[in-house]
């Protein structure tokens, strides 16, 4: 092999290495500190959570799953089909309550197929626990979990086309 395309071949290593570790830590950010408020682009695009089961401020035991049923009432009036998607949030205790929070890490989500208009629908999210499963490895002990709806384009790829924020009302603690 010559001088120059070993170089070349270097060099697109490096480059290489440079945008893998770069993608990795844009995916770990988006990940672990999402914009806790919601956008205001497509305002006739709305979203409210209507009930979920178990009620808000229940004390979730951690360290196994836990099945959280929740109902929502959408318009959608910016796009024929859509992905409805609710992610679960996970808060340091120092937020009493989610209140004052600035970040959360996500740590699960449920997705549902939705339709032009206003309906109501369910969908239930399982919780991982605070397990470090979906978290790669954090554990927090205690802290609080809350709903973070939005909606992603029908088209693969999925691009996310509006993002509610914190679901205000729905803020749950866990500990032991």
């Amino acid at each position: 092999m010559n001088r120059g395309v070993a170089f070349a071949l270097a060099a697109l290593g490096i480059l290489y290495l440079i945008s893998s570790n770069t993608r990795a830590q844009n995916e770990s950010t988006m990940d672990t500190s999402p914009v806790m408020l919601p956008d205001t682009t497509h305002p006739a695009d709305t979203l409210t959570i209507v009930n979920a089961t178990p009620g808000p401020g229940t004390k979730l035991p951690r360290g196994s799953p836990i099945s959280i049923t929740i109902e929502v009432e959408y318009t959608l009036a910016s796009l024929d089909a859509a992905r409805l998607v609710v992610s679960i949030g996970e808060i340091k205790a120092t937020s009493p309550n989610c209140s004052g929070a600035t970040s959360a890490e996500f740590s699960d989500a449920a997705a549902i197929d939705i339709q032009r208009g206003t309906n109501r629908t369910e969908l239930t999210v399982v919780w991982s626990g605070d397990t470090g499963q979906a978290t790669k490895g954090r554990v927090y002990g205690i802290g609080f979990i809350a709903f973070f709806p939005s909606i992603w384009t029908a088209a693969s790829p999925r691009t996310r086309f509006k993002y509610f924020g914190m679901a205000p009302g729905y803020c749950y603690p866990f500990g032991p």
